[in-house]
Formats: structure tokens, C-alpha cells, sequence
């Protein structure tokens, strides 16, 4: 609309022009004197009058452009952010492009074919692709919460309480949510106890936690209910000679340099997708953030007058583990309520942890590792004498006769030629040996040594 305004405007300017121009000169001319100093005076008042026109036009034009552009600036608004919100939800059944046969001027044989070809087409999803995080479910069929709530009270094991069963629960509502408990089994793989979470309502195996020790290091492994590891947490410790941190020297002991710990969420396939700031021992607050854009993503706290670094009775020890909000959260596999799961049991790994670590950062091995290390051991031991003392009974028992049947196979087999000496040490013709073949012979199965010695008589050069 102001652009219309503002060609009218310029349109109705350029026919008024030469009307006022041609009514100017024509009342110049009728009031144009003969004498030759009314001459040069109304010429002078002409040109006066012009200018002044001129000085008009231009500031009336000024004017109506002003007025044109002022409602389309009162009325301008910002260009919109882009972002998810602005993206709309796609249609069931995207529209087909069909062309006209006779308006669109398609010839008669690409109309034909067109319409034959048209019946075999594939027809466009319905649904938008699932991600591969719901496949990886529908695939192991573990059960999965539908809904998340935004705070999350994780409940770390009591010392105290020898059932061993801790609780993830809705800060909210205080109503819970998954249990996990602590197992070891020899049949499980790796020496690290279990962590099992399971639905309070059916009590339904979810996922499940370990740590793996490799060659490189050790992470805990996020699985599903079917042992295929989703997410990999690693941690990592520092340590610094210079300085002391004061407060970790004097409530744990931590005297000998400064302890940072650092800890990282990594993807089945290697890719980071979470990670922590550098955390001093024991530290009372946990901030997750994005690697790549450095947004928060969840902020774990530790309610309560209850330390980590002690282990004696002190009541209930709560975290809470508070998300960031939906138009707050980055992207990410994070970013669904669902998938955020992983960071709690981040914090139910780490309470674990910190129960048996040490001043210096390090953890010391549970009762678990120590008794599968040690019986692994012993079982290792066992099998190394039982495979020495079967070699020394094979040796004994086994390869003389086992030797002796061997040459009898060859001699009766591949004859022996006249003058050759036998690969067999202790089988030559020549030297006197036989007599020393068929007493060992003997002792081994006197009816195989009667059976070389016959066949030795045979085979003697004249």
C-alpha cells in the first residue's frame, strides 16, 4: 500500500506540473508590458514566480512521501527468528505434481506413459521417520517411560540400610519412578557389580550400568535391558601438585595438591553428547552442559546436611537433578523428555563411586571385583597345573607308543629303499640300533616290537 501511494502521488505531481507551468507563462504574457523596462522586470518577477512553484512542488512532494512512509514504518515489524517452533508439522500425504495434458502442453506419449507409470509409484510416508533411539527400544523391547519430569530426586544407597535399594523419584509429586539395586554374579561379564533399574510398577528391567576396564581405561556402560550399551560415561581424574584446595584438605583430607574431577556422556558410537566442568572432590553441586554449544542441559544438587565423603549414618542422601526447560534445553539427544533418563543414572553411577573413593580421587575396588578378581585367580592357577601335569603324563605315557605305531604305519606304507637311512633317529639298519628300538618297543607293546622287528629283518641291506 505505501508504494501505491507513493506512485499515485508522484503520477498526480507530474500532470499537475505542466498546468502550472503553462498558466504561468500564459499570465506573464498578457501582462507583458512593450516597453523594454517592463520587459526586463516581469522577466525578473517570471523567473521569481517560478522558483517560488518549483520550491512548492518540491516541498509537497517531500511531504506526501513522508506521509506515505510513516504508517509502513509505525506498522514494521522485525523479521521472525527462525527456529523449531516455526517449523510446522508435516502433512499426512504431501501433494502429487500433476501436469495438464492439454493447458501444460504435454505431448500425447509422456501423458500415456505418465499415466501408466503413476500407478506403480511409492506413495510418501504417512508418518514422519522414527529416530534411532526409539528404534534401538522397539528393537530390545524394554519398557520405556512416556512422560519425564522436569526435577528428579535421585536417592543414593544408605549405608545404614541393608537392602541396598535406592529410588529415583518425582521431586514434584515425591512419587517414584524406577529402583535400582546393586548385584554381583559370576555369571555376569567383567568384574564391576550391576546396577539394575526397574520400573516400580511391574518392576520391569529398564537399563542397567557397569563398568568396563579395557587396555585404555575404564567407563561405565549405559545399557538397555538386553545388554546393548546405549550411552558411555567416562570419568576423568586430575591432579595438581601446585596449591591445595582448603576445603577438600580439611573436611576429606585431599592435602596433596588440588583433585579435579571431570566427567563425560558419550553415544554408543563414540560421540560426545554431554560433559561436566572441571568438580573438585566431592563436590555438593553438578552442572551438565552441551560440548558444543556450552548450554546447560541439567543441574544436579545435593539436598540435605549429608556428605559424600563420609560413609557413617547420616539419613537419607537425595540429590536433585533439576532439567533445564523445554525452550531453554539444546539440541540433542537430551532435548526429548524421554532420552533423559542417562543423566540420572549418571548420578546414581557417581554416588556409587564416590562411596569408595579415595583422597587422592582415585576409587577403591569394590567387595565384588575383589572376589571375582580372586577367583578368577585361582581358577587360572588350577588350569595352568592341571594343563602341565597332563603334559608330563603325555610324555610319559603317551609318546613312546605313539611313536612306535607312527613308524610301523611308514614302514608298512612307504617301503623303504635300499641304502636310505629312516628320518625315525634310532631306525637305522647300520650301527647296531635295532636291538635298542624293539627293547624300547618292547616295553611299550611287546606285539609292535616283534612287528618292527620283523620288518627290520626284511629290510636289511645284504
Amino acid at each position: 500500500m505505501p508504494a501505491c501511494r507513493i506512485l499515485a502521488l508522484a503520477l498526480a505531481l507530474a500532470l499537475s506540473a505542466p498546468q502550472v507551468g503553462h498558466a504561468l507563462v500564459h499570465g506573464a504574457t498578457e501582462s507583458r508590458p512593450s516597453t523594454a523596462a517592463s520587459h526586463s522586470f516581469l522577466s525578473l518577477a517570471e523567473q521569481r514566480q517560478r522558483a517560488r512553484s518549483r520550491e512548492q512542488l518540491r516541498r509537497r512532494s517531500e511531504d506526501a512521501l513522508a506521509q506515505a512512509q510513516a504508517p509502513a514504518l509505525a506498522l514494521g515489524t522485525p523479521p521472525p527468528e527462525f527456529s523449531i517452533l516455526n517449523v510446522t508439522k508435516p502433512t499426512l500425504v504431501p501433494p502429487t505434481a500433476r501436469l495438464d495434458p492439454w493447458s501444460d502442453a504435454q505431448p500425447v506419449d509422456t501423458a500415456i506413459g505418465t499415466l501408466l507409470v503413476s500407478g506403480f509409484q511409492e506413495r510418501p510416508t504417512q508418518t514422519p521417520p522414527p529416530s534411532q533411539n526409539s528404534l534401538d527400544v522397539v528393537m530390545a523391547g524394554c519398557p520405556m517411560t512416556l512422560t519425564w519430569p522436569v526435577e528428579v530426586s535421585v536417592i543414593a544407597f544408605n549405608p545404614c540400610d541393608s537392602s541396598q535399594i535406592a529410588s529415583w523419584l518425582d521431586t514434584a509429586t515425591n512419587e517414584p519412578i524406577l529402583e535400582y539395586s546393586q548385584s554381583c554374579s559370576p555369571f555376569h561379564a567383567g568384574m564391576a557389580p550391576i546396577l539394575s533399574y526397574s520400573l516400580v510398577e511391574g518392576g520391569h528391567l529398564m537399563v542397567q550400568s557397569q563398568t568396563i576396564t579395557t587396555l585404555t581405561g575404564s567407563r561405565v556402560a549405559l545399557m538397555d535391558c538386553r545388554g546393548m550399551t546405549r550411552y558411555l560415561l567416562e570419568e576423568k581424574v586430575y591432579h595438581e601438585k601446585k596449591g591445595k584446595d582448603l576445603t577438600s584438605c580439611q573436611k576429606y583430607g585431599s592435602c596433596d595438591g588440588i583433585v579435579w574431577i571431570q566427567y563425560f556422556i558419550y553415544k554408543a558410537n563414540g560421540t560426545l553428547v554431554a560433559q561436566t566442568p572441571y568438580l573438585h572432590i566431592f563436590e555438593p553441586s553438578i552442572k551438565v552442559v552441551d560440548p558444543k554449544t556450552g548450554l546447560t542441559i541439567a543441574t544436579a544438587t545435593r539436598i540435605g546436611n549429608w556428605d559424600t565423603g563420609y560413609s557413617d549414618c547420616q539419613g537419607e542422601r537425595r540429590w536433585n537433578l533439576a532439567y533445564a526447560p523445554p525452550e531453554e534445553q539444546p539440541a540433542g539427544p537430551f532435548a526429548s523428555p524421554t532420552e533423559q533418563w542417562p543423566l540420572a543414572a549418571m548420578l546414581s553411577v557417581i554416588s556409587v563411586r564416590d562411596a569408595s573413593r579415595n583422597p587422592n580421587g582415585l576409587v577403591s575396588p569394590t567387595w565384588c571385583e575383589l572376589w571375582k578378581g580372586s577367583t578368577s585367580l585361582m581358577v587360572l592357577g588350577a588350569l595352568v597345573v592341571a594343563l602341565g601335569v597332563a603334559a608330563l603324563v603325555c610324555l610319559r605315557d603317551v609318546v613312546p607308543p605313539l611313536t612306535a605305531g607312527l613308524y610301523e604305519l611308514e614302514v608298512r606304507i612307504l617301503r623303504r629303499k635300499m641304502f636310505l637311512p629312516s628320518k625315525y633317529v634310532g631306525a637305522e639298519c647300520a650301527g647296531g640300533h635295532l636291538e635298542r628300538i624293539c627293547a624300547a618297543c618292547a616295553v611299550a607293546s611287546p606285539r609292535r616290537a616283534g612287528a618292527i622287528g620283523h620288518i627290520t629283518r626284511h629290510v636289511q641291506p645284504p
